[in-house]
């Protein structure tokens, strides 16, 4: 059973184009009821200050989440993109878990 604790808006960047660009964003749903882990991450003083906040969500199996899409808590407004999916399916408790990652700062180079 899945608890939610949130709201989440989820949006997808085209796959087109310069990959430098910024990329069109396409709305793929808003007010998903899902849970975020508690996260977790590091911080790097290497070539300037870079936060990585890694955390999991467990979400309803629709939309169907993909590697790329970005998901915003619609409570603190949080925003986070995902690295990984897994279907979790059976037993009547159908969801699907993502990694997700958010990354503050840092040099470019």
């Amino acid at each position: 059973m899945l608890l939610a604790t949130s709201t989440f808006a989820i949006s997808r960047p085209a796959v087109d184009g310069d990959p430098y660009e910024t990329a069109a964003v396409t709305s793929i749903a808003t007010g998903v009821a899902a849970h975020l882990s508690a996260p977790s991450g590091n911080d790097q003083r290497v070539g300037g200050d870079q936060e990585v906040v890694d955390a999991v969500l467990l979400a309803p199996p629709t939309p169907t989440l993909v590697r790329g899409d970005i998901v915003l808590d619609e409570a603190t407004s949080e925003s986070w993109r995902i690295t990984w999916t897994r279907a979790r399916l059976g037993l009547g408790l159908d969801h699907q878990k993502a990694g997700l990652v958010a990354v503050k700062g840092g040099a470019g180079g």
